[in-house]
């Protein structure tokens, strides 16, 4: 885990960019199917949305998680449980969050009252899928590869110092 807020930035873009880049990717062209189009918006909207996720992730999910976890678990769980523990919290709220804002950073020029009116009235069937994605891909691919990689960094940062 990052011991340093050098290694916390590393690790949350690792994390968000992961995140995003599988996330948007399936519901863009899942949504609106496969088209150069969606690829050339899911290329142009992507940054905005790591920004977007790693300032919601670090600042409004992960205080909340923070104080959920603290009330759930104790300091004798192991790495394993704290690690879907972590997951499982932040996933839930990472993903209710972004149910509601991807769809309208992704339809960045499409924006009316229709709009607005579809995505919250779609949450609910929406967010349940992207809850469950979301969890497959934290624990299974960008989670793993966000710790592999900061472990990586980590191991090189001491053999330089």
């Amino acid at each position: 885990m990052p011991r340093n807020k050098k290694e916390g930035l590393l690790f949350s873009f690792l994390m968000s960019a992961g995140m995003i880049l599988f996330l948007c990717t399936i519901n863009k062209l899942s949504f609106d199917g496969v088209s150069w189009w969606n690829i050339f918006q899911i290329v142009i909207h992507y940054p905005i949305e790591v920004l977007f996720v790693m300032l919601v992730s670090d600042y409004v999910a992960s205080p909340l998680k923070n104080r959920l976890i603290a009330r759930i678990a104790t300091e004798h769980e192991s790495k394993n449980t704290m690690i879907v523990f972590n997951a499982l919290c932040l996933v839930t709220l990472m993903s209710a969050i972004m149910t509601i804002c991807g769809p309208i950073i992704g339809d960045i020029g499409y924006w009316n009252r229709e709009f607005f009116a579809w995505v919250f009235i779609s949450w609910f069937d929406r967010w349940r899928m992207n809850f469950c994605m979301a969890l497959f891909i934290n624990l299974l691919i960008v989670g793993p590869f966000s710790r592999k990689m900061l472990a990586i960094y980590q191991r090189r940062e001491q053999t330089a110092a």
